[in-house]
Parts: C-alpha cells; structure tokens; sequence
C-alpha cells in the first residue's frame, strides 16, 4: 500500500500544480494531434468558482463520474477529504495522508474526470539519472508541453527512495 499511495499523492499534486504532462504521439510541433470528441474530453462536475463561492454540498455521485473516464480529481461532499479516480478506482485522501476505497453512493462538488490514454511514454530515469526532485520534475513536465493553454493529464509511477 505504500507505494500505491505514494503514486496517488504524486499524481494529486502533479495535476493541482498544473505542469501535468501532455503525451503527445508526434515529436515534430508541426504535427501536434487533432482532438476528437472521442479523445481528450474532459467532464467537470459543476465548476472550479462555484467550490470557490462555497457550494460544497455534492450533487453528482461517484457511480455518474465513471460514465466520463477512468481518471480524474476532486474533492467530496463537505470538503470531506481530496478524490483521485485512478484505473477506475476512486480514492478519498483524508487529512491523515491515507488512501480509503470508497463507494458508489458517495456525492461530490466538483471533479474533473476523463479518460486516461497512453499518447506518450517518459522514462523519468533517462532523463536525470534515476533521481528528481519536485522542481526538477515540474520543470522537466513544463518542457514536454505542446502549449500551456490546455488541460493535460499524466500518470506518475515509481519507487520511493528511503
């Protein structure tokens, strides 16, 4: 389990940072991808300013957010605790640091969900000799990017050093 969460963390805080990764299957600028409603949709449950503004009660249930993806972040009803919907298995992060399975009935304020696929694969360990920290990882993500002006979504795996 201590890699599972260390992996959950990593993703929450990559994509709350903004410097996700965007794969992207051609190298040349020129020939970026063309998004189609089949891929690079991303559902949002209610908006960012009306959590802002306060509505924090939950009016979408987990069960309705897995008909949009199998990947996405949020929060719950009440603030109680952040989502991570990773593989299709949502997790609630309490302020204790640990990852809970939830269930189906639970209701959420906002997310943001979609489904992940696999454009582009980065190989961290090529890159800066098996180590990063997180500005070096930032930075390093920040470089892949076609363009600032989009959502982006990655996936973080690796072992943590002790």
């Amino acid at each position: 389990m201590q890699r599972s969460t260390l992996s959950i963390i990593a993703i929450v805080a990559l994509i709350t940072s903004a410097t996700a990764a965007y794969a992207y299957t051609s190298s040349l600028p020129s020939q970026r991808p063309q998004l189609s409603l089949e891929h690079g949709v991303l559902f949002q449950a209610s908006t960012y300013s009306a959590l802002q503004a306060g509505d924090y009660n939950g009016e979408t249930s987990l069960k309705e957010l897995r008909a949009h993806g199998d990947f996405g972040l949020g929060t719950f009803d009440a603030l109680d605790g952040e989502m991570v919907f990773l593989n299709s298995t949502f997790y609630k992060i309490k302020s204790d640091g640990n990852a809970y399975l939830t269930n189906d009935s639970m209701k959420t304020p906002f997310a943001d969900v979609t489904s992940f696929e696999v454009d582009r694969q980065l190989v961290f360990s090529e890159a800066s000799n098996g180590s990063l920290n997180y500005s070096e990882l930032q930075h390093y993500l920040d470089q892949q990017l076609p363009t600032k002006n989009m959502f982006y979504t990655a996936k973080i795996s690796g072992n943590a050093l002790t």
